[in-house]
């Protein structure tokens, strides 16, 4: 495939030019400072900083709404790409409500040596990029081949994946699969021997949870959270208080998962050394997250492969609702000791995973 230089003309109708987006923020931004930054450029009518409604945690974005266009213009202009502590955090105008929603594409057989600055500047000319991930293995630092490109607009996505679909890459024979992110999940086929229930096909009624399906939209929610939250991103943020209905089946639905196997044997998937790994792991004893937003669709095998670059993954299962027949939209992932627990919670809470950022955190 040819190097395109030139950048495909993209719609830009839609475009609210008070509301702006701000991605990449760090984690310790409280509201008070992110609207003060942004009230130095101009009147501001308000300013959010997206965040977990029951912990405070933030998820690295935010909006905001200037009463003039002028300001939000300069804002653009001065502020994105501005190093805000250890982040370099991006503005851009915000879309109408729903527009970001099925813009997640998920990309396979990228090169091996292919960076995530690569897979910008591949994507980057078809619209703007929210977020972007190659997912990569967290031991070796390979890359698994595999990425996530997230449009602020649908109509750029499809031309994205128009264009660059069924395409070979300079220096690569491998053509590129690329497909929405909601949409790639039906296509899973599960592990041998698992059990045919847990991998059927669900639909595409996403389960939000505490986030509004348009909080991409320019009339973002009014909630008030926490200006400020607990500093140690590792603590445990979810107990059966806040959760009374979701803890309801886990412990025998979770020792009944398909990838939990008994006597301390770990599932491994196909094509790995051993199908079975046993003995205990340094670090300490397991420890098992609760990963919340997976959405009605995601299987198993997508949430093991989501966390399995974090060592050893023990068992994942994800929580169904027999009556519906669908994830109620979040399941549980053991791993071999707390260390990797947590870094697990730090690489993946707030990744914009299919159509919302992922809560995950120790289960209590």
């Amino acid at each position: 495939m040819e190097n395109k230089t030139e950048f495909i003309k993209v719609d830009t109708e839609g475009e609210n030019k008070k509301n702006l987006i701000v991605n990449y923020l760090p984690q310790t931004l409280a509201d008070d400072d992110f609207f003060s930054l942004f009230q130095n450029i101009g009147p501001v009518k308000k300013a959010k900083i997206v965040r977990d409604k029951v912990t405070g945690y933030s998820y690295g974005f935010g909006f905001v709404e200037f009463v003039h266009d002028i300001d939000a213009q300069r804002a653009v202009e001065s502020l994105n790409g501005m190093h805000l502590e250890n982040k370099r955090i991006k503005v851009a105008y915000s879309r109408e409500g729903g527009d970001v929603k099925g813009a997640n594409l998920y990309i396979r057989n990228l090169p091996k040596n292919f960076t995530e600055e690569n897979l910008k500047q591949l994507f980057s000319k078809y619209g703007s990029i929210i977020q972007s991930r190659v997912l990569t293995d967290n031991q070796t630092k390979e890359s698994k081949c595999i990425a996530f490109v997230l449009f602020d607009k649908k109509s750029h996505a499809e031309v994205a994946m128009k264009e660059l679909d069924n395409t070979c890459l300079t220096g690569s024979t491998t053509r590129l699969q690329i497909k929405f992110a909601d949409d790639s999940s039906r296509k899973v086929r599960p592990p041998p021997g698992s059990h045919h229930q847990s991998y059927q096909r669900f639909s595409h009624d996403y389960y939000y949870g505490h986030y509004p399906p348009d909080y991409y939209s320019t009339h973002y929610a009014q909630d008030s959270y926490p200006s400020r939250y607990s500093s140690n991103p590792y603590s445990p943020r979810y107990s059966q208080d806040h959760y009374p209905s979701r803890y309801d089946s886990f412990d025998k639905n979770y020792n009944n998962s398909p990838y939990t196997r008994p006597n301390g044997q770990h599932w491994v998937p196909n094509g790995s050394k051993s199908n079975y790994i046993e003995g205990n792991h340094e670090g300490g004893e397991a420890a098992t997250l609760f990963v919340y937003n997976i959405g009605s669709n995601t299987t198993e095998r997508e949430l093991w492969d989501l966390f399995s670059g974090y060592r050893t993954v023990q068992k994942c299962n994800v929580i169904w609702d027999s009556q519906k027949n669908q994830c109620k939209g979040y399941g549980f992932v053991t791993f071999g000791s707390w260390g990797e627990a947590s870094l697990a919670i730090k690489e993946m809470h707030g990744y914009y995973y299919k159509n919302g950022p992922l809560s995950v955190s120790f289960k209590k």
